[in-house]
Order: C-alpha cells, then structure tokens, then sequence
C-alpha cells in the first residue's frame, strides 16, 4: 500500500492498483453499499472506454502530460497499409501485399512502443480542445504553474475504524486552489448548464473530497501550503471548445463535505458489519413520482 501523503510522478496503473477508497469509487454508494462493493471489489469484467471517456483521457494527457502525449499518442501515415489479422498472417503462403504489411507494423511497433494511434480526426479534436484550454488567460495561468496528476493518499478514522481514500488531482497550483478540468458537450460550459453537471454527477463530492484530501496532510502551522478553493475548467467538445472556468461556491462544498462524510462513514460501518446490502427486502407500494402528477396527459 501507497503510503500517506503527497506523490508526484506517481504511475497511474500504480495509483489505481492501490485499494484505497477515492471519491469515484465512494459515488456507487449513493444507490447502495452492494453497488459500491461491486465497483470496488467485484470481479465481473470492466467494459473497455466509450469514445467520450477515451477523448476525457487524451485531452487530460494533452494538457497535463503533454511530453507523454507526444510520445504516446499518434497518427499513421495515409499511405499506411491496413493492420494484418491474425487469419492472413497465419497462412501458409501469405500474398506479398501481407508480407509488406506485416513488415511495416513490425517496425512501426518497434518504433513506437506504447503508442495508441488515433485518426486525425480525433487528433485535431483533443488538439483544438488542449489549444482552447491554454488561450483563456486564467486557465493558461493555472496550467502552466502547477504540479500536474498530483496522487493524495490518507487515512479518515469513523465509526473505530481507519479508512484509506487517495485521489488524483488534476492541477496543484501555485496559489490556494485546486484545479479540475473536465470536458463537456456543445454548451456545457456555460455557467447555468454546468452546475447541472455539477449536481447530475456530483462534482460537489470531489470538490470537498479532494480539497480535504490534500488540506488534511498540513497541521495549523503549514497554513500557507493549504487549499482554500476548487476550480473546474469545463472545455466543450465542439468548435470552437468554448472554455469556461468556475470556482465551487462555499454552500457547494459544505454539501459535498456532509454527503461524502456520511458516505465514508456507512462504509465504515459496512466494513465493520462486513455486510454490504442492497435495496429493501420488504414489499412496498409505489407510485408515480411528484412531477408526473403535474403532467397533462389529455389528448
């Protein structure tokens, strides 16, 4: 396990592989704590990326590792010839098109280990985005003085029991703020449309979560290293990837401290149990909900 404290540099793969509770795996517990040990620690299969999780991911390294982008993510050559399959390359005799092919990705892996190759279409996109990011004076600001994919890790005591959580903080700058970017659809940006975002996905809790991560590590007399505010800089998906930043309001993450806590705490108390229930046994009555009531339905 990943000791306590700040770790910069720290690997992804390593980051993840440690079992700490982050503030992703603490949101299935909003539905129940059998979802959350299903996420947690559940050995059904993970679903590869959807493309919006993938394109997430490119434009975070982009702008955050943006030597390890060059390195690691490319296009191929219009001329390149088509990958062989498995059936083609197993042939007894192999046509000499095949041959050629299978000649070209041998070299073309050799010179890019690692290399997740992208169309230029999608290349252009996470491009446009990371350019859109870095044009806006306030973001720039933030991204270009800052510790990037900052690893957190600590521990929380509730209910007699000691609870690790970590995180992985996208942008430490060199003011009293922590940064988070997120990437959002046509007109997701704007002010009115995000704080739905920021409530459909609880963006509260990782507010709170990773500003109390971080501030818990310093005593009263490192008052200069602690955090007072979380920014999220939302970057739209489309052209002309509107960029718009906001800073989490005071009642925001007063909410998000309270809901997290109570949710590490029935972790906490499940933990003790070892039991990890899922919704009711009992038989209930159900009804439409509130809003349908108001609904006119009359042909």
């Amino acid at each position: 396990m990943i000791a306590s404290g700040i770790h910069l540099g720290l690997d992804e793969t390593e980051y993840r592989n440690d079992p700490a509770i982050s503030v992703s795996d603490l949101k299935p517990m909003l539905i129940s704590p059998r979802h959350f040990w299903e996420k947690k620690f559940g050995k059904r299969r993970r679903t590869p990326p959807t493309p919006a999780q993938m394109l997430g991911t490119l434009v975070h390294m982009a702008l955050l590792e943006p030597a390890k982008f060059t390195k690691r993510v490319q296009t191929l050559p219009e001329d390149a010839p088509k990958r062989p399959t498995k059936a083609p390359q197993e042939a007894a005799k192999p046509s000499q098109s095949t041959l050629e092919a299978i000649q070209y990705w041998k070299l073309w892996e050799e010179r890019n280990p690692q290399a997740q190759i992208v169309d230029q279409e999608m290349m252009d996109q996470v491009c446009g985005m990371r350019d859109s990011v870095m044009s806006n004076k306030g973001a720039a600001e933030y991204f270009s003085n800052c510790e990037t994919e900052v690893s957190v890790f600590n521990t929380v005591r509730l209910r007699n029991t000691v609870v690790r959580v970590k995180g992985r903080i996208d942008c430490v700058p060199n003011v009293a703020k922590i940064v988070d970017l997120k990437t959002v659809g046509s007109g997701g940006a704007r002010r009115d449309e995000f704080s739905k975002s920021m409530w459909d996905w609880r963006y509260d809790l990782q507010a709170a979560y990773y500003l109390d991560l971080h501030n818990h590590l310093f005593d009263e007399w490192d008052l200069d290293k602690k955090k007072n505010d979380f920014v999220f800089v939302a970057v739209e998906k489309e052209a002309p990837y509107a960029v718009c930043l906001h800073r989490v309001s005071a009642r925001v993450l007063e909410r998000g401290r309270r809901d997290y806590l109570a949710l590490l705490d029935r972790v906490a108390e499940c933990q003790t149990l070892n039991e990890w229930p899922g919704y009711s046994d009992e038989e209930a009555e159900i009804d439409l909900p509130q809003w349908a009531e108001k609904k006119n339905t009359s042909p």
